[in-house]
């Protein structure tokens, strides 16, 4: 079920993004920069006395050129307005209850110095969630 989320998140971002980025839940060889990478979702259970909930976790990657020190920054602030409190994601076997973003690490050099990375954690908080579906 959460593998769904992680793949409505792609769909959300691509679309969001128009084109200027592309998407992925793992990254193809010799993929084009800039791209993002939305990595599989971790789960916390936070189930209540009268409903089965969880707190979904996923990594949103930020890759750049070496040369782009701003991008990733800019990037991050794009995600969090879009994701901050959205209601676009959706789940047939629970209810999207809150999506926010939680953290933003810090803007490192990655690939052997070729390109910049910039991390965004995404939290959604899901509600009622379907017997057997976790």
């Amino acid at each position: 079920m959460f593998e769904d989320l992680q793949q409505k998140l792609i769909a959300l971002l691509a679309a969001a993004l128009g084109g200027g980025h592309s998407v992925y839940g793992a990254v193809p060889q010799n993929a084009a920069v800039p791209y993002l990478v939305v990595g599989e979702p971790a789960v916390d259970r936070m189930d209540t006395d009268s409903s089965l909930g969880a707190l979904v976790k996923m990594r949103v990657r930020i890759i750049r050129k070496a040369g782009d020190i701003a991008g990733g920054l800019e990037m991050a602030d794009f995600l969090i307005q879009l994701l901050h409190h959205t209601e676009a994601l959706t789940l047939d076997a629970g209810t999207v209850v809150n999506v926010y973003v939680e953290g933003v690490s810090g803007d490192a050099p990655s690939d052997e110095g070729k390109t910049r990375e910039t991390e965004v954690t995404v939290a959604v908080l899901v509600d009622d969630i379907t017997p057997g579906t976790d």
